[in-house]
């Protein structure tokens, strides 16, 4: 009660808010797009107040690692497998290293999540707007066609697929303007 919240979509290398005028960022599932994760944890602890808080959240490198040997072995993408992680920028291996070139590392939490495809039309749904497959062009996009051309290829049944994903991944605290350490924990009893 009595806090304000706002909502911002922005470049996430470049924020349009000054320095030191936020007190809780939050970025979801979002730093592994960048090329360079570092700059936006920098752009970030720009934003923050001395003692504001950034909330981090990402997945692991192997992420739906299961859903890459399904479309390789469909033979739609043979190369599924070999193909890098979409996470191999910013995961949760990496995440607390590359946090802490500008934040302080609060605490790290990991969670292995389990998905649950009901069968070729659940997984067609998600795979389409997964940018890692390179399907054929009329499949591209079209999760129905997709799921129809997968049950020519393999049995529809679930699929499961696993992360680890760390929700509230990184809570971070500013060391404030022109600081070069992190502040001592609060230790709990």
């Amino acid at each position: 009660a009595g806090h304000t919240v706002e909502t911002l979509c922005a470049d996430f290398h470049h924020l349009p808010l000054t320095s030191a005028s936020v007190n809780t960022a939050v970025a979801a599932f979002c730093l592994y797009h960048s090329p360079h994760p570092e700059h936006v944890v920098a752009e970030i602890a720009r934003c923050l107040v001395a003692a504001g808080q950034a909330i981090l959240v990402t997945k692991s490198a192997d992420s739906y690692q299961d859903i890459d040997h399904v479309i390789a072995m469909s033979g739609l993408d043979p190369e599924a497998t070999s193909r890098p992680s979409l996470y191999t920028c910013f995961h949760s291996d990496v995440a607390t290293e590359i946090t802490g070139t500008a934040l302080c590392v609060d605490q790290v939490v990991h969670q292995r999540h389990v998905f649950r495809f009901a069968g070729l039309d659940h997984l067609a749904t998600y795979v389409v707007t997964s940018p890692k497959y390179q399907l054929p062009e009329h499949l591209a996009g079209n999760a129905a066609e997709l799921a129809d051309e997968l049950r020519r290829r393999i049995p529809d049944e679930p699929v499961t697929a696993t992360s680890t994903r760390s929700p509230g991944a990184t809570t971070t605290t500013a060391a404030g303007p022109g600081s070069t350490r992190c502040p001592p924990r609060a230790r709990s009893s």
